[in-house]
């Protein structure tokens, strides 16, 4: 059994992850006092209605090793032999990621957990589950394997209204996008507009363009 654990910030939605067994991992949310776990898009309500009258600024808090190590144990009360994927926050935006990690280290089968730190939030982190939960269930692969092929993807997705803008791409070398990091980058150019007549044209390395679940992302390779 391969068990998906993600967090909150990743808005998972609620029916879709009973549908596909996903266990999710809160954030916590203070606000005038009141700390109260994220949840899903659905436990919002009262959150929402207290801000708009609030004249505080809201924090959040990440969960703790203890509320992930909770999740892990369950599952191999469940099946020892079963092997359990995390995808958290990005480690720039949280300390949620460590968390996980400190909690594999608390178990007795820490071999056979894999934290794969996003570098993403929100929609971009869900499209990432979306592709590790559509591995669990239609590929033969290991928690192992199917982890290493999710970290490859594991990184800064942009989003773009419309591909209308682009005009031509062409591949580059290697570039340093990020400290630490260098990935095979596009040259993508824009026509973003026009000023008296003169059109501006405007380059820029991107990551390669594709459409998922009908979404213009550009993705890295």
């Amino acid at each position: 059994m391969i068990k998906l654990i993600v967090d909150s910030p990743s808005c998972v939605d609620y029916n879709y992850a009973k549908e596909h067994n996903i266990s999710v991992v809160n954030l916590n949310v203070e606000l005038d006092g009141i700390t109260q776990k994220e949840g899903f898009e659905c436990d919002w309500t009262d959150y929402f209605n207290r801000l708009k009258t609030s004249k505080n600024f809201p924090k959040t808090s990440l969960p703790s090793p203890e509320d992930f190590l909770k999740l892990y144990n369950e599952t191999f009360n469940l099946d020892s032999s079963a092997q359990i994927i995390v995808v958290t926050i990005s480690a720039s935006l949280s300390g949620t990621v460590n968390s996980a990690r400190i909690a594999k280290d608390m178990t007795s089968h820490p071999d056979q957990i894999f934290v794969i730190d996003s570098g993403e939030c929100a929609q971009s982190e869900l499209i990432l589950i979306e592709e590790i939960v559509n591995m669990i269930e239609n590929d033969n692969k290991s928690a192992k394997e199917i982890a290493e092929v999710a970290r490859r993807f594991a990184i800064t997705t942009f989003f773009i209204s419309s591909l209308d803008r682009v005009v031509i791409y062409w591949p580059i070398f290697s570039l340093d996008i990020r400290s630490g990091f260098s990935h095979n980058t596009m040259l993508v150019f824009f026509r973003p507009f026009s000023a008296a007549g003169i059109t501006t044209w405007v380059g820029c390395p991107v990551f390669f363009i594709a459409v998922v679940s009908g979404r213009a992302i550009m993705l890295g390779l």
